[in-house]
């Protein structure tokens, strides 16, 4: 009984061991467990990054609008992205484990051996140092070539270079967009150099200037070696600041009109030259390209021109002058009488703000408006008694007498309509031709107003001078009936507010 006890004892001890033995064992299965499934989960995460990863690139290569090809080391082509395929025209089954040489390049026709020694690709698998080529020459599956830029990178597998992936653009249209701007700079610089005009360029920020053509160094006096270098203010007088400022105007305007301004020539002798600049591209920078015109000659001409002009004009007025002393001369109780008409005649001009050429215009009709009372008998003229009906007609013909003398004299203003109309009335009533309102010349409603009032305040052969105040009475009362009411506003305010006198 008691050994049956001892072996029951053994066996539960034996039993305990194995427990421990077991559950110990288990623990480590559950570890090793727990292991794997992390790995295996990591494991799951690299390849699904690794799947986005390949389908990201995928993505990448058929965006791309650059042809890209790998190679091996042989130069067999391992794959290429749709870009390459649009471009060449070969097809990934064209392509793919075959020579990129007998396929797209570096030979002077498609499909000729090529040696790698020569191969810029060759060369850079051989020594893994990345190149970048322009101007080189691909052919597509139909035979014709076209010019290319490419970038070859080396590729590492175990660290040692196993292949090359190559990235190609067609430059095609680069090289025609740079054959026109040639094309265009060429015909630019031949336009320039037969210019008549001088043409200088210089930078803004520095007052440097860079380029000139030979019409302005002509113009100027130096020679092309001279004449580098120099800034503006070595050749602009005076007011340099004031013409940098606005030839620098284009920054913001692209072209200014600078106008007439002075150089100096390398002699020291100075120039008349109107100036127009412009902004333009020069290379990558923007300069001011200033053309100038030699106006020397011009001036000169427009002295002589302004002086014979000045000339005429002191010759007209003393005619005119001549002419209005022998109307006067004829009727010696008028004298004066057109100078002193034109004289206020002229201040309701003014005063009535009109512009200085219709002032000078009303002025010489003024002087000349009764030219015609010449061929009226001077008997008539200064008869102290009242005038018959067949007398007050031949007055009344003086206008167009006056008309008919000076018609022929080429005024720049319409002197023989003002002096013909100047006895026209606003309401119709008056002579010649018995216009009203504004069928009358303005020039004639002045001298119209001016004339009655001098006629009015000064002594006539039939009457004593019946004073200012009676003329200014009369133009009053028939404001805007017989004559025009803003001509008489301005006569009533020169003599009212502004004291103007005959005197």
């Amino acid at each position: 009984m008691k050994r049956e006890n001892e072996l029951r004892k053994h066996y539960r001890g034996l039993k305990r061991v194995r427990n421990k033995k077991v559950t110990k064992r288990l623990s480590q299965i559950t570890v090793v467990n727990e292991i794997m499934k992390q790995q295996l989960e990591e494991y799951k995460k690299t390849e699904e990054a690794l799947e986005r990863s390949n389908r990201q690139n995928k993505l990448i290569l058929e965006a791309v609008v650059d042809g890209i090809y790998g190679v091996d080391l042989n130069g067999n082509t391992t794959f290429v992205n749709p870009a390459a395929v649009r471009i060449t025209g070969f097809g990934p089954e064209d392509m793919i484990g075959r020579n990129q040489h007998q396929i797209l390049h570096h030979t002077k026709e498609p499909g000729l051996p090529y040696h790698h020694n020569d191969c810029p690709i060759h060369a850079t698998m051989r020594d893994g140092i990345p190149r970048q080529l322009n101007n080189e020459i691909f052919w597509r599956k139909d035979g014709s070539s076209f010019p290319v830029e490419y970038t070859c990178t080396p590729v590492s597998e175990n660290g040692k270079v196993a292949g090359a992936v190559v990235v190609f653009r067609d430059i095609t249209s680069r090289r025609m967009a740079e054959a026109a701007l040639r094309e265009s700079e060429e015909r630019y610089r031949s336009l320039v150099e037969q210019s008549s005009d001088g043409i200088y360029i210089f930078d803004p920020v520095t007052r440097k200037v860079q380029e000139a053509n030979a019409q302005f160094l002509t113009m100027m006096g130096y020679s092309e070696i001279e004449f580098g270098g120099l800034l503006l203010d070595d050749f602009i007088l005076a007011d340099s600041d004031s013409i940098y400022k606005n030839i620098t105007k284009v920054l913001t305007e692209r072209q200014v009109n600078i106008g007439t301004r002075k150089y100096m020539r390398r002699d020291g002798l100075p120039v008349d030259v109107e100036i127009v600049a412009s902004l333009i591209s020069y290379g990558s920078d923007h300069v001011v390209m200033v053309n100038v015109r030699d106006i020397t000659e011009r001036r000169r001409a427009e002295e002589v021109i302004n002086k014979s002009f000045a000339n005429l004009k002191s010759t007209l007025k003393e005619t005119v002058n001549a002419l209005s002393a022998t109307a006067e001369k004829r009727d010696p109780y008028t004298a004066g009488h057109q100078q002193r008409v034109a004289s206020l005649a002229c201040a309701i001009a003014m005063e009535m703000n009109l512009g200085e050429d219709m002032v000078e215009g009303i002025h010489v009709a003024a002087t000349l408006h009764d030219i015609g009372k010449i061929y009226v008998p001077a008997e008539i003229l200064s008869k102290p008694g009242r005038l018959t009906d067949i007398e007050m007609e031949l007055i009344k013909t003086h206008p167009q007498m006056g008309n008919d003398i000076i018609k022929r004299i080429p005024f720049t203003y319409p002197v023989a309509e003002i002096v013909l109309q100047h006895q026209e009335r606003f309401d119709g009533s008056g002579y010649p031709s018995g216009l009203a309102g504004e069928e009358i010349l303005l020039e004639a409603r002045i001298l119209s107003v001016a004339d009655v009032v001098e006629a009015i305040a000064s002594h006539r052969p039939y009457r004593p001078a019946l004073g200012i105040d009676k003329a200014l009475e009369e133009i009053h009362r028939n404001r805007a009936r017989l004559y025009d009411p803003l001509a008489v506003d301005a006569c009533l305010s020169l003599f009212k507010d502004k004291g103007f006198s005959f005197n």
